[in-house]
């Protein structure tokens, strides 16, 4: 049995032909990958300062309570004002920012990217000064 290995420098050069077999991500959705990654990474961060114990599972319920909750009253906001989804769709798609085609895929996850970033170094810097905080109440 042939057992080809993971060939890691095509994460990198972006400029060879992309194929979903060959590589692990292309150049853009590598970097939206790592961008998630990290601001995955510091809301549990900051969940840790909130909370003592358990914070993993605390900061966990929390996000998924209010991802749901976000959904859930999208949802109905959509279905109360349009009373189906394809007239929400309708009302989208003839705004003109999203049928203005100037944007490629890899600016679009580049700008995409950037944002996400953004709030990870927010979430990051709050973290960082609540554990200050704390950590100076505690001496006193």
């Amino acid at each position: 049995m042939d057992v080809m290995f993971l060939d890691l420098t095509k994460l990198i050069y972006p400029k060879i032909e992309w194929s979903f077999r060959e590589y692990a991500f292309n150049r853009p959705l590598f970097m939206i990958s790592v961008s998630i990654y990290l601001l995955l990474q510091s809301f549990f961060i900051l969940g840790a300062t909130f909370w003592d114990k358990n914070s993993f599972i605390k900061t966990f319920t929390a996000g998924a309570l209010i991802v749901l909750s976000y959904v859930l009253i999208c949802r109905w906001a959509i279905l109360i004002f349009y009373n189906d989804f394809d007239g929400f769709g309708n009302v989208i798609n003839s705004f003109s920012f999203f049928n203005n085609r100037d944007f490629d895929e890899e600016t679009s996850f580049m700008i995409m990217s950037s944002i996400i970033s953004l709030f990870t170094l927010a979430n990051w810097t709050l973290a960082f000064f609540r554990f200050r905080e704390s950590e100076i109440t505690k001496r006193l």
